[in-house]
């Protein structure tokens, strides 16, 4: 009989595995908020020791008034000052190989060298968790916390600093243009003085924010599916925008919430970028850590408000 591949028959034994060179991640590991501030330029390594601090002017000086020729100076003034202090905080992931595996990739052994590939995806195993926390209601650390109107924030509470509030909308329903207007409306007025550039929400709120213009094709829609060429009933996501900002989707934010603000006064302080350290070893073992440590500073919490019980 001619030599064949069938299990178990002598010929199979001399067929080479058909093995791709590199493992293929099934992983979500996107981290859509960091992304935006680093294509923003928010992202900065800190220049001193933590906690980060900064001071804030909280009322102005009250002898500002009009008065008449000769009219007496008799009060002085001055501004108020607060300062806020905001603590870094640390994540870290650990891994290695045995010394069994060690010596299979030193000798060519592996398809790909798994030492590297475990610090690579140990390393975005962290940013992934940091992106978690940022995107969480964590006091200090996740935006859900820091934007918000109630919270203590940096060691300052807006109970007893009024002026460090954001903006806080209970929708309670449907997202809805009227609602986008009356915040932005709110945030550039005399109150809060900000200036947005960005609206950050998670994926099902941009659908939402899309759809408050009718169902694309739909008799009921602003707009209409253009016939002739590329067919797309869709929106292309990049173009999205709201009074000329951006709506970016950040799919780490929790659904019913939603996000406006200036993205100039959000920065992500980093204490420690990705750093890779070996263990000591206890047996044969190659172990290490990754770590990486940081904070969210958001500067002027009057600058960002937030939407929250929107319908998902």
């Amino acid at each position: 009989m001619s030599v064949n591949v069938s299990a178990g028959v002598s010929g199979s034994f001399l067929v080479r595995p058909n093995v791709s060179d590199q493992a293929v991640d099934q992983i979500f590991r996107e981290t859509d908020l960091i992304n935006v501030l680093f294509s923003q330029g928010q992202v900065e390594e800190s220049s001193g020791s933590q906690p980060f601090i900064w001071n804030i002017i909280k009322e102005a000086n009250a002898t500002a008034a009009v008065f008449t020729e000769g009219a007496a100076l008799s009060t002085f003034g001055n501004q108020l000052y607060e300062q806020a202090s905001l603590p870094a905080f640390y994540v870290r992931a650990a891994g290695g190989e045995t010394g069994h595996m060690r010596d299979n990739r030193l000798k060519n052994g592996l398809y790909q060298d798994i030492r590297a590939l475990e610090i690579e995806k140990a390393t975005a195993d962290c940013w992934k968790k940091f992106e978690d926390e940022l995107c969480g209601s964590t006091a200090n650390r996740g935006i859900a916390s820091i934007v918000d109107a109630a919270d203590t924030y940096a060691g300052l509470a807006p109970a007893t600093v009024t002026q460090w509030a954001s903006l806080e909308t209970a929708v309670g329903g449907a997202l809805a243009v009227t609602t986008l207007q009356d915040m932005y409306e709110t945030l550039v007025g005399s109150t809060y003085g900000a200036s947005p550039t960005h609206i950050l929400a998670p994926q099902n709120q941009v659908t939402n924010y899309i759809n408050v213009a009718g169902v694309p094709g739909a008799s009921n829609a602003a707009y209409r599916t253009m016939l002739g060429g590329a067919f797309d009933a869709g929106v292309i996501l990049p173009l999205v925008t709201f009074n000329g900002m951006p709506v970016v989707p950040v799919r780490g934010l929790t659904s019913t919430e939603l996000y406006m603000g200036d993205v100039s006064k959000l920065k992500l302080v980093m204490h420690r970028m990705p750093t890779v350290t070996d263990i000591a070893k206890t047996n044969d073992d190659e172990t290490f850590m990754v770590t990486l440590a940081g904070a969210l500073r958001l500067e002027r919490r009057r600058s960002f408000g937030k939407l929250t019980g929107v319908t998902a």
